[in-house]
């Protein structure tokens, strides 16, 4: 299974890890807090 986390922070990587050790694909993305998307 595919999993993209947005935003993931620390417990977002550390479920990420969880999941990739189960031998899902993961994608991690973070982006500074000063970037703002409207």
């Amino acid at each position: 299974m595919k999993i993209g986390i947005l935003g993931s922070g620390l417990m977002g990587a550390n479920i990420g890890s969880v999941f990739a050790q189960l031998g899902h694909a993961i994608l991690h993305m973070h982006l500074p807090s000063s970037v703002m998307i409207a």
